[in-house]
């Protein structure tokens, strides 16, 4: 009478510890990081297979800004990267560009596999979850081969040499922070479309909440 109990129990301390070695993978990014996912929660860093004549939304999220002296950012008014895409041209269209209301760009993103953001807005949107959704792309691919890798690098000029970054006020007093990307290098993609990236990009992992749901 005791081994279903028992088994259930070995699965439950088994899938726990599964999900704290989740928890430390998404951990590994740290405060002030600015990635490109397939979902605003910052879950996923890549789309594989890749589908061909299907919108893909992908969105650049900055995870867990933070002020010089650590205080959590609640409100965000500005950012400043480069993008960068590798892969057939011909075949990956961009069809769409959503950023905040009211933004300013004063870099040039005509070209999305060589696009440059200086952006800032009137009125800060805010930080939830620690996360925040700068930027929204809707990609099309038209053939194949449809293998793509997405950088993020500083723009040219930038504000902080060699750096991402974002903005925010205090009050009325506007600020640039720096930031990173979610790669150790900006040589390394951060997102990809039909291929698997190597080193991986850390995401979000599993709550407890969603592991006791299992044994509902």
């Amino acid at each position: 009478m005791r081994r279903p109990y028992a088994r259930h129990l070995a699965l439950f301390v088994a899938v726990i510890a599964w999900c704290h070695v989740c928890a430390g993978a998404a951990g590994a990014q740290p405060s002030n990081s600015i990635g490109i996912y397939a979902t605003p929660s910052a879950d996923q860093a890549e789309v594989v297979p890749a589908p061909l004549f299907v919108p893909i939304n992908i969105y650049f999220v900055l995870t867990d800004p933070r002020t010089t002296s650590g205080t959590p950012v609640t409100a965000i008014d500005g950012f400043e990267f480069l993008v960068r895409i590798t892969g057939t041209r011909a075949n990956l269209l961009r069809l769409n560009e959503l950023t905040p209301a009211s933004t300013i760009n004063v870099g040039d993103h005509q070209d999305p596999f060589y696009a440059t953001y200086r952006c800032s807005w009137p009125t800060p949107i805010g930080v939830y979850g620690g996360l925040v959704t700068l930027m929204t792309w809707q990609l099309f691919l038209v053939n194949a081969p449809s293998t793509y890798f997405m950088y993020l690098e500083p723009a040219s000029p930038a504000t902080i040499p060699n750096q991402l970054s974002f903005g925010y006020r205090v009050g009325a007093t506007h600020y640039v922070r720096a930031a990173t990307g979610t790669q150790a290098l900006y040589s390394q993609p951060v997102f990809a479309i039909g291929a698997y990236l190597n080193p991986p990009v850390a995401g979000e992992s599993r709550t407890f909440g969603d592991v006791k749901a299992l044994f509902r």
